[in-house]
């Protein structure tokens, strides 16, 4: 009777205690990690490799997947073309939403649909990026137009009256949307040669060759990353700083905010520089489950913020700069919100289907 009382006894401990540890484990955690378990995470970069986009992606990809629950294997693909639009087009409407599919795109193309840059009325878009599942951001970029030290461009204003060179992979990213802008904005003496192919590594060789005398669009951590040799032997010249904020590293170098002739001016530019407050940013596609976006958040945190991520980060020259899935969301939500004349004057300044002088 002692025997099976006691056995009684240690059973509804059991149940108790398994009891204990359902209350204190996450809801759906058992879900979640049920479905990536012996799963595949796929991270599709917008842009081709080689670039600081797939660095970035790769840097992410190679600690992801320890953070999700079911520790799941994550690749990275690399979709070029249009300057991301095309891969964002595939992650809205043709990818897997289930979770398993991350889309990792070039700043501002999000915002397709509200400036409408690359097609009338934005019909390329095919997408509404508030309706994403927006995980994190990795890091702000600065973008910082440059010329190679021996061209006769010392400072920004010089740029508005000597003639220079510059070039771009498509007329949708940085380097050329930055060009466009500095020649429509501020009438920089820019000659822009659009079509260079892959990923700004051929563009950086080009200027070391010396065929472009420099480039417009280039985010500073790509190039302390991709061409940290070039920076510290001081054979690029910053002209200006292209964010909201300003690099500790560049004291000297103006902010391109502080050149705006107008309130006006000064709004367009602030708007076009948002989306450098999400310059790295991942996102699932619409209708994702709930429990494996915020499960998806949560290892992005993790990643970004783990020392093993940071020490390679840092030995790769790769700045890191967290900003939540939340956030991001509302930066985009801000943008879709912005009124249709603020629209215009940025189309305006941005729209590729005018002369570049």
């Amino acid at each position: 009777m002692a025997s099976g009382h006691n056995a009684r006894l240690f059973a509804g401990a059991l149940l108790g205690t398994a009891a204990s540890v359902a209350l204190a484990w996450p809801a759906g955690a058992d879900a979640v990690s049920d479905f990536y378990h012996s799963k595949q995470v796929t991270l599709i970069v917008g842009s081709a490799p080689g670039g600081g986009y797939d660095a970035y992606a790769r840097l992410v990809q190679r600690h992801f997947g320890r953070h999700i629950p079911g520790d799941p294997a994550v690749v990275v693909q690399n979709m070029p073309g249009a300057g991301s639009l095309n891969m964002v087009n595939h992650v809205a409407n043709i990818a897997a939403r289930d979770g398993t599919i991350v889309g990792a795109p070039q700043t501002g193309v999000a915002f397709e649909p509200v400036f409408k840059l690359l097609s009338p009325d934005g019909k390329t878009a095919r997408f509404d990026a508030t309706r994403f599942g927006w995980i994190g951001n990795a890091s702000k970029d600065i973008i910082v137009p440059f010329v190679w030290s021996d061209v006769p461009v010392k400072t920004f204003d010089d740029l508005l009256t000597t003639p220079v060179r510059m070039g771009a992979n498509e007329t949708n990213t940085d380097n050329s949307i930055m060009a466009v802008l500095l020649i429509r904005m501020f009438k920089a003496r820019i000659t822009l040669y659009n079509g260079y192919p892959g990923s700004s590594s051929n563009l950086m060789l080009a200027v070391q060759s010396r065929e472009l005398d420099g480039l417009a669009g280039m985010p500073y951590s790509s190039l302390t990353s991709r061409s940290a040799d070039l920076v510290r032997g001081g054979k690029l010249r910053f002209l200006a700083q292209v964010g909201l904020t300003k690099l500790p590293d560049l004291p000297d170098v103006p902010m391109l905010l502080d050149k705006t002739k107008s309130p006006e001016d000064r709004e367009t530019l602030s708007l076009i520089l948002i989306k450098n407050e999400m310059a790295r940013p991942y996102f699932v596609g619409p209708q994702v489950p709930t429990e494996r976006l915020a499960a998806l958040r949560s290892a992005f945190e993790a990643t970004v913020k783990d020392p093993d991520t940071i020490a390679e980060a840092k030995k790769s020259g790769l700045e890191l700069d967290f900003v939540s899935g939340t956030n991001v969301q509302a930066l985009v939500a801000r943008v879709y919100a912005t009124p249709a004349a603020s629209a215009d004057r940025v189309r305006d300044v941005l729209k590729s289907d005018r002369p570049d002088r």
